[in-house]
């Protein structure tokens, strides 16, 4: 489906962890975290609770939700049940990079990936 893929996603044989999404660049990956969370967002996961339980829900591998929720809290001005907004997205994805890739990442990092 064309409307599915994603700016600068890696597929085929140049994919080497089929368990989750590449890309071929950290900006292009920034960019599809931000677009996926706002669309979270459009679809009703308004809150870091609802949004955590749609992108790494409990019995997925070894997710967390209540570890996640407060970790994201915790290095975020953002509450656990807030209602989100596009403005808290790059933060949450901030934070989100900490968690999925121990990488920390500045916010105008995240910022600059929406220009691709």
């Amino acid at each position: 489906n064309p409307r599915n893929a994603w700016k600068g996603k890696v597929y085929g044989a140049a994919k080497k962890d089929k368990a989750f999404e590449e890309f071929v660049t950290m900006g292009h990956g920034l960019r599809a975290g931000v677009v996926l969370l706002n669309n979270y967002i459009k679809q009703g996961h308004n809150t870091l609770h609802k949004m955590i339980a749609k992108f790494a829900p409990n019995g997925d591998g070894n997710n967390n939700e209540t570890v996640y929720v407060a970790h994201i809290a915790k290095h975020t001005p953002i509450t656990a049940t807030q209602i989100l907004t596009k403005r808290d997205v790059p933060y949450i994805v901030q934070a989100m990079c900490s968690i999925e890739s121990r990488y920390v990442v500045e916010i105008e990092t995240i910022l600059k990936s929406l220009t691709l």
